[in-house]
């Protein structure tokens, strides 16, 4: 059984403070009171300079972001690591476009799975061409080939240049 807490208060982070997240919640997107929950959060994390955060934590913003429209502004945000699956990859925008400041983004996808194509929407192209260092990241295994690091590889250096 995974604990899972009730809920989490997060106090005060200062503008220099890294924060590694990796949350899960139930949410009922239609319950105010689990709207304002996350937006409290949200609006407490938006303060550190550099984040870790997983897919599952991205979940959580997509969907906020996605019932309210509008998410704080990550304006002190100067690094970010996360780590996704590939279904996730297309919903990044959101998110990044709330990183004003963002001049490290760090992009470790979770593959348990082939990636046979990338497809990277437009407003995912800008929001990572915008960014001073993009570093990709894909676990080593028996069955992936160095071709799938070729193609993000090469998409990246495409659009830099």
């Amino acid at each position: 059984m995974e604990y899972q807490p009730a809920s989490i208060v997060v106090h005060s982070i200062g503008p220099y403070a890294k924060v590694n997240i990796d949350v899960m919640f139930e949410v009922d997107y239609e319950d105010p009171l689990a709207i304002t929950m996350i937006r409290s959060f949200l609006i407490a994390i938006s303060k550190a300079r550099e984040m870790t955060i997983s897919t599952r934590t991205l979940e959580l913003i997509d969907g906020y972001h996605l019932k309210v429209k509008e998410l704080p502004k990550f304006s002190n945000l100067s690094r970010l690591d996360a780590l996704l699956d590939k279904s996730f990859w297309d919903r990044l925008p959101g998110f990044l476009g709330c990183c004003i400041n963002l001049n490290s983004f760090v992009l470790e996808l979770d593959g348990h799975s082939e990636i046979e194509e990338i497809k990277v929407s437009p407003l995912l192209q800008d929001a990572l061409s915008a960014r001073g260092f993009v570093q990709l990241k894909t676990p080593l295994s028996v069955t992936k080939t160095s071709s799938e690091m070729r193609k993000i590889a090469a998409y990246f250096v495409k659009k830099s240049g």
